[in-house]
């Protein structure tokens, strides 16, 4: 018993007491410092109880009476059940109660406990900061401090009721903290509330965990050549309308940057930011149209949306993105994104403008309205998951891209209203080994797709592709499966797209209730298993191809209006020769007559170098007067030393693909030289005429042979230079004295040939032919024939080429012995030797004035003409008046001289 005005202290102490009481009479009082007892105690003072430090625990029940009185004490720990008897209220602080609380009719019991709340600056109290509690705000003192209690249970007679965590808030400068305090133990909170100053970084500056979080309250610009480093679990938080500018570089590792409605972070030129195991809140992180780079490593962006432009570089990997209106939105720029999910973006995961991007084995996880929306961007995109998209939007929304973006190795789902992948005005929209999920699948409108190994996977409604208009450019479809679709592809062209190209589906397999539903647009379809019908319909002239189908019903194909449908196969056409051997080097001609209303003639050319021809060609067409198809192929090969075979085969659905032809072995012509004889001599500049004869051994005759002449001096490669064609014809010159070989080949119709040959030797001219044996070729004689009294040997030598006894010098026609002289030089002789043969034509005016020789007294005088001529005066023409003259003078001086004789030689005068 511890009586009134006494008091017992358990300083570090246990005080047992087996199956004992301990009684504060009065005010008396049990003190505990970390002291313990194992007694039932009873109490009724009002401060009959008091804790210091760890305060006293009582290890078994606890009794208390007071009559309309408050009681308040602290830490004192019950470990069994405690009695409040007759109508006592009491709160215990700091304290606890671990068995049955039992109060009396109009008792009270509470415990409380107290939260201590300091406030600091990189270390240094914060006065003025506001701390609010359960809607009780308290301002920290300067020693930053502010102090609440709080009772966390309530007991009554009727009832127990517990307060559960309580919120502690903390405003400084617009920046607030959230701590959470469990009222069930005190607590003495620290809350860090640094402050970062605005303006320019000059220096390094590193913030760590120690003083986190940091606040900042003005701009920021990092300068170039400066860093700002967020160690990690360092958190800043930037005030709304405040941003940081980086000409520097911004890192942070494991740390946190926030604010509500702050500016973001804004690249300038060469800004550099890392950012990596941390969180981006609040505001936008911006790199470009300067050349800068940011790197986001195993980050989670919430509401941080990434603006890319010009020069700048975005690296993202391993991160979360999520929460904003576009979580990444571009013009121009380098994105690269890997093994990162992006969701809950309101308008689009990420829409890029002529961007150069990288994504690879992205998830566009739920809540995204688009999911990637790519115009005129370049660049791959791989691996892509888009299988939980559920926007309003296209998984993949695709505009105005050509060859030089490609996507692989995704799977994509379509949106509520739209399709996985949406693509629009394209030049070429190439996607490859992927899967589209639902209906629509993919949408492509004015656009040139290329598309190989993308599995559609339906649930039995719906179109897999649906095209709209076309480009000068075909799309090519290849390797794909349709799986359960009322329609795997629907194409719908516009005014002037049957002009356009059309689209070419290879090796696909349609499993759909519709295969092909073509409204105004052809199609070409190679290969494919078609399990579905094949509509066509338009207003202007449009065919769909179907070549080598796989599998198709052919009663479900319907051509309406004025399309039309056309069935065609390749066929291989094998060419065997001799001995059954496969012949590489023939050329094959197939004519399929006109057939139907639509299907003119068709001749197909091809030629056997890879062993079989292949022979495309349609072999029936539907239109909406009916169905018609070829009643026969013929065709016709050729094979060098073989002669032409033909032959005709029925082509339908079932009939074989291979066709044999059979060729029989051409012999080769024979050909004989009949003109001239072997090794004839002929002069240099002497015409020579040729002559042959040919034969085919197969036909019998010439007709089809063709002859080539060829001429080449001796030791030059054959067979020389072509000189004529035919089997005969004149050479007007050989050539220069040596000696030659002449070549005759003959060509049959089948290409085989034979040649044959001889010899000329070309000597010098020798044009009256007297270079013989008894020609002295040396000596004083040299070229002179003293037996036939006259010059000889070649006309290069021989004085008088025509042994017409008027040497070369003095002869007009040195090579004709029918004449010599041509006063008038006019080409004509004056005159021939009677009964010479040669083609010369004498002349009839020797002088030329214009008169006949046979009118002229003076042929070979132009000025004297006959006595009648215009210029000849008549009797007084000088041609008369001359000789007359002459005469007198000469009878005159006869007369004189025998005159003078007769008179004894005396002069007379």
């Amino acid at each position: 018993t511890i009586s009134t005005s006494s008091s017992l202290t358990l300083k570090n102490a246990h005080l047992s007491v087996p199956g004992g009481d301990i009684i504060v009479e009065g005010s008396g009082k049990l003190i505990g410092e970390n002291g313990s007892t194992d007694a039932v105690v009873h109490t009724t003072g009002e401060h009959a109880i008091e804790g210091i430090g760890d305060g006293l625990v009582v290890m078994n029940d606890f009794h208390h009476g007071c009559s309309l009185e408050e009681h308040e004490w602290s830490g004192l720990h019950v470990d069994g059940d405690f009695y409040l008897e007759q109508t006592c209220r009491l709160n215990i602080y700091s304290g606890s109660v671990t068995g049955t609380i039992h109060p009396s009719m109009g008792g009270y019991f509470s415990l409380s406990n107290a939260a201590q709340i300091r406030v600091v600056d990189f270390g240094e109290p914060v006065a003025g900061a506001t701390v609010t509690i359960q809607g009780k705000q308290v301002i920290t003192n300067q020693n930053g401090i502010a102090i609440f209690t709080a009772t966390y249970r309530n007991v009554t007679e009727v009832s127990d009721s517990s307060t559960g965590i309580l919120q502690v808030y903390v405003l400084r400068n617009g920046h607030s903290q959230i701590r959470s305090w469990d009222p069930i133990s005190p607590v003495n909170l620290d809350i860090m509330m640094s402050s970062v100053s605005g303006g320019y970084l000059a220096e390094w500056l590193r913030l760590d965990a120690t003083f986190s979080p940091y606040y900042l309250d003005d701009n920021l610009t990092i300068i170039s050549g400066t860093t700002l480093t967020l160690l990690p679990y360092a958190s800043l938080s930037v005030k709304a309308n405040r941003g940081i500018y980086v000409n520097g570089v911004l890192e942070a590792t494991s740390a946190t940057i926030s604010g509500n409605d702050w500016n973001g972070i804004t690249l300038a030129e060469d800004g550099l930011v890392n950012l990596a195991s941390g969180q981006l809140m609040g505001g936008s992180l911006t790199s470009g149209p300067s050349s800068s780079q940011v790197s986001i490593e195993g980050m989670i962006l919430s509401n941080a949306p990434l603006f890319v432009s010009g020069s700048g570089v975005l690296d993202i990997s391993d991160s979360l993105l999520h929460q904003s209106d576009n979580c990444i939105f571009g013009n121009g720029g380098q994105v690269t994104v890997s093994d990162s999910t992006i969701q809950s973006c309101n308008q689009a995961g990420a829409l890029l403008t002529q961007s150069t991007i990288s994504f690879s084995n992205v998830t566009l996880g739920s809540g995204n309205e688009q999911g990637l929306h790519l115009r005129g961007a370049s660049g791959l995109v791989t691996g892509v998951d888009g299988t939980n998209h559920d926007g309003s939007g296209p998984g993949l929304h695709i505009e105005m891209v050509d060859s030089s973006l490609q996507v692989t190795d995704s799977e994509l789902s379509a949106g509520t209203n739209s399709p996985a992948i949406s693509v629009e005005w394209s030049d070429m929209f190439t996607i490859s080994n992927s899967i589209i999920h639902g209906a629509p699948g993919m949408f492509v409108d004015h656009s040139v797709l290329s598309m190989s190994e993308v599995d559609f996977v339906g649930n039995g409604s719906g179109v897999a592709l649906d095209m709209r208009g076309a480009r000068a450019d075909p799309s090519q479809i290849s390797y794909c499966d349709f799986d359960d679709y009322d329609n795997s592809v629907h194409l719908v062209g516009e005014e002037g797209d049957d002009e356009m190209a059309t689209s070419v589906f290879t090796s696909n397999h349609h499993h759909a209730t519709v295969a092909y539903a073509s409204e105004r647009l052809g199609f070409t379809s190679y290969g494919e298993t078609i399990e579905g019908a094949v509509e066509i319909s338009g207003t202007k002239s449009i065919t769909a191809e179907i070549w080598d189908p796989i599998s198709i019903d052919t009663t479900q194909v319907n051509a309406s209006g004025v399309a039309s449908v056309v069935s065609g196969s390749v066929w291989l056409i094998t060419v065997l020769g001799e001995a059954s051997s496969v012949q590489t080097d023939a050329t094959i001609e197939v004519t399929v007559p006109s057939f139907g209303d639509i299907v003119s003639e068709q001749i197909i050319n091809a030629d056997t170098s890879e062993g079989s021809a292949s022979i495309p060609f349609i072999y029936y067409s539907w239109t909406e007067s009916g169905a018609a198809g070829a009643y026969s192929a013929t065709w016709r090969a050729n094979a060098p030393t073989y002669m032409e075979g033909t032959g005709s085969f029925v082509p339908n659905q079932f009939s074989s693909r291979n066709i044999t032809a059979q060729l029989v072995q051409n012999q080769a012509p024979v050909v004989n030289i009949t003109q001239p004889a072997q090794n004839v001599e002929v002069q240099e500049g002497e015409a020579v005429e040729f002559n042959a004869v040919g034969q085919d051994l197969d036909s019998g005759t010439n007709d089809e042979l063709t002859f080539v002449w060829y001429l080449r001096s001796q030791g030059d490669d054959a067979p020389g230079t072509q000189i004529f064609s035919g089997s005969s014809g004149v050479v007007d010159n050989i050539g220069q004295v040596g000696v030659y070989i002449v070549t005759v080949v003959v060509t049959d119709a089948w290409g085989s040939s034979a040649e044959d040959m001889l010899t000329i030797n070309v000597i010098l001219d020798d044009a009256d032919n007297d270079f013989i044996e008894t020609c002295a070729t040396s000596g004083p004689n040299a070229w002179y024939d003293l037996e036939e009294n006259r010059p000889c040997g070649p006309d290069v030598y021989d004085d008088d080429d025509d042994n017409d006894m008027i040497p070369d010098n003095r002869d007009i026609f040195p090579t004709d012995p029918c004449a010599h002289s041509d006063f008038d030089m006019d080409g004509l002789p004056n005159s021939l030797i009677p009964n010479c043969e040669t083609d010369l034509i004498e002349d009839d005016d020797d002088d030329n004035d214009g008169t006949l020789d046979s009118a002229d007294p003076n042929p070979l005088d132009p000025g004297i003409s006959g006595v009648d001529s215009e210029g000849g005066g008549g009797l007084l023409s000088p041609s008369i008046i001359l000789p007359i003259i002459l005469l007198i003078v000469v009878l005159i001086f006869i007369f004189l001289r025998g005159s003078r004789e007769e008179f004894g030689g005396k002069e007379i005068y």
